[in-house]
């Protein structure tokens, strides 16, 4: 059992990591929107909170990109693991900027009971619906090749890197 103090933060950052080094479905489109669904969307990461979206009653001191450094992390592995994945950095980009445009009610409200609370389902489109529009500029251009080994990324401070298209997307979206 893997427990912080709320659980809503560290706690599906870690679990969802470690099932992606562990299990390959998590590695597919299809695999990774689940474990996003199941990680973040259903146990609860409070979307709104910790990114800011318009709401008066959230301070500076509830903002917080965890979603975004699980999907640097996330970047670091299929940088070093590239042939071991479905998708690709633009699958990741399009999900780091998506989760702060309340474009799709997927990632609206802090948990799943709000989000049915205002019928967001019904009411928005979803992002994983704009991801597969994106079709192949989102997949890995090489192919996917199932490893079914367990990923061991090399996290020595020398092979990690800055995610810079990141950085690029961000500066895009201010100005």
């Amino acid at each position: 059992m893997v427990h912080c103090s709320d659980g809503w933060d560290r706690t599906p950052q870690l679990c969802g990591l470690a099932q992606l080094l562990v299990d390959p479905y998590y590695r597919t489109a299809e695999g990774f929107r689940a474990l996003v669904e199941k990680e973040f969307l259903e146990f609860g990461h409070m979307f709104a909170k910790r990114h800011l979206h318009a709401s008066p009653k959230y301070g500076d001191e509830d903002n917080s990109p965890i979603f975004v450094l699980w999907l640097d992390c996330v970047w670091q592995v299929v940088r070093q693991f590239p042939d071991a994945f479905d998708f690709n950095e633009m699958f990741l980009l399009a999900l780091a900027d998506q989760c702060y445009s309340t474009r799709f009610g997927t990632f609206l409200c802090n948990s799943s009971r709000e989000r049915a609370a205002h019928f967001l389902r019904e009411r928005t489109a979803s992002v994983w619906w704009y991801l597969d529009a994106l079709g192949d500029a989102v997949l890995n251009p090489n192919g996917y090749a199932a490893f079914d080994d367990i990923l061991v990324p090399d996290v020595s401070p020398k092979n990690l890197r800055l995610w810079e298209a990141y950085l690029q997307v961000g500066l895009t979206l201010i100005l």
